[in-house]
């Protein structure tokens, strides 16, 4: 043999003892749980990250079986699936049990490669194994959480729905898909705006895109002509506070408001009732005594005695007392299904805040439609009456202006008052304010309050005149 060759050997030889020692350095450092084992499936090597994995030490498993250091039936599988495993010469992905010295079990994921002869004989096999028990455990809790979410979403009555920040939908319950005749798996990848309305973009007011819009939560009322809903939309954000999406909760308060309608019409026909009664009752009484004071006062004129000035007071009071009753009377039986009836009653109604309260009372009008709905003139001026009791009650004004117009589609509503404004904390569950807001949510509009500048509340209500207004 030249010398040339045996230097060549020589440094091939060199060079595979470097190799295998790091190797050797690879598959004995701490994280690297690495085996070899032999034709029979019996441990050559295991690295130290092995040994700790499983809690043995190197002299208990050097020689033995590696079928021993599994779960039973995973034993099995070894030993029935390892011919198969030498014939093609490759383990993927493969999930096993293994016992550790302890008696715990371990979830793993088994990766080999198997090296062979020239004659195609096993030499050993090269195998790393990864630890997957806590990525199981947190899959596990995570398949828990989103069935324990699906179970809670489904018995839930109001429609919910998570959306992209495109307001595509990434998962609905079954009470959302309900009203577009879908499953909610069929929900996913729609638009709201597309299935429900045939449009491109979202309409107008959307309480989704305003969430969107705003970042912040919002609150809505919305009516497809046959239910009425109460829409709220909640921004989600991620752990570094972009905003991901909006999740859109629908309560459907259609029994709701047919309740309220119901009560609020059974508590017109009371006061409509109240009002008759008082004209038909006190307004006769106050009738026959201002009747009876007039001709009191003539016996007592015809026989020249100074009693006939105090018939002539009597009277007069009898008269006054009497145009209040009927201006009360009016008011709690007030307006006809025309236009011109409401603004009278209005007008009506200022005048008797005059008289009653010695407050300063307007009533201004501009271009108010000829004809309106049938339930517009009776909502309005409920919210009216509510508004300037309020401003005389709670805000002790001496000033109320009363505002009716038409702007850019809108009628518009307003009354402003010089009283002692809304408190730092309003009472916004108070009946006389939820009640307006009804009437006004009732017509389609928004009803707002606010302090003014220079004191007092303005109170503004809007609504959409193709709404209120007759064509």
């Amino acid at each position: 043999m030249s010398e040339n060759i045996k230097e060549d050997i020589a440094l091939l030889q060199e060079l595979l003892r470097d190799s295998d020692e790091k190797f050797r350095l690879l598959y004995e450092s701490e994280p690297f749980v690495y085996d070899s084992l032999d034709e029979n499936g019996i441990i050559l090597e295991v690295s130290q990250g092995w040994l700790n994995l499983l809690g043995y030490t190197r002299e208990e498993v050097i020689g033995h079986w590696l079928g021993e250091f599994y779960t039973p039936e995973y034993r099995e599988d070894f030993s029935r699936h390892w011919q198969l495993t030498k014939d093609s010469g490759i383990v993927d992905n493969v999930y096993v049990k293994l016992a550790r010295k302890d008696g715990t079990v371990i979830d793993a994921v088994i990766y080999a490669r198997l090296r062979y002869d020239n004659n195609g004989n096993l030499v050993r096999t090269h195998c790393i194994t990864h630890d997957i028990s806590e990525q199981k455990k947190a899959n596990e809790a995570l398949k828990r959480s989103e069935y324990e979410k699906a179970l809670i979403l489904e018995v839930m009555s109001d429609a919910i729905i998570f959306r992209d920040t495109r307001m595509k939908v990434l998962w609905a319950n079954r009470n959302a898909a309900a009203p577009f005749n879908m499953t909610p798996e069929q929900m996913i990848g729609t638009y709201c705006f597309r299935e429900a309305h045939g449009r491109e973009t979202p309409c107008d007011g959307c309480i989704i895109a305003k969430t969107l819009r705003t970042g912040q939560p919002e609150t809505g009322e919305r009516s497809n002509g046959t239910n009425t809903y109460i829409v709220r939309g909640y921004p989600v954000r991620d752990a570094v506070g972009d905003l991901i999406g909006v999740v859109h909760v629908a309560h459907d308060i259609t029994e709701r408001r047919r309740l309220e309608r119901e009560l609020l019409e059974r508590s017109a026909l009371e006061q409509q009732k109240f009002g008759r009664d008082l004209h038909d009752g006190l307004g006769q009484m106050l009738t026959g005594i201002a009747f009876i004071a007039r001709a009191l006062q003539e016996q007592l004129e015809t026989r020249a005695l100074p009693e006939a000035v105090d018939a002539a007071k009597l009277e007069e009071i009898a008269e006054r007392a009497l145009l209040v009753t009927h201006r009360l009377a009016k008011g709690l039986d007030p307006v006809g299904l025309d236009t011109e009836s409401f603004l009278t009653a209005v007008s009506e109604l200022a005048l008797t805040t005059e008289t009653l309260f010695g407050a300063v009372c307007t009533f201004r009008h501009d271009d108010v439609p000829g004809s309106l709905e049938k339930d517009v003139p009776i909502h309005l001026y409920y919210i009216i009456q509510e508004a300037i009791n309020n401003a005389i009650k709670h805000g002790r004004a001496k000033s109320i202006g009363v505002t009716i117009r038409c702007l850019d589609g809108q009628l518009l509503l307003t009354i402003c008052d010089d009283g002692s404004g809304l408190p730092a904390t309003v009472q916004s569950k108070g009946m006389g304010l939820q009640t307006m807001k009804y009437r006004a949510s009732t017509l389609g509009g928004c009803l707002m309050l606010h302090n003014n500048d220079r004191g007092g509340v303005t109170l503004t209500c809007s609504l959409p005149l193709q709404r209120v207004s007759v064509p």
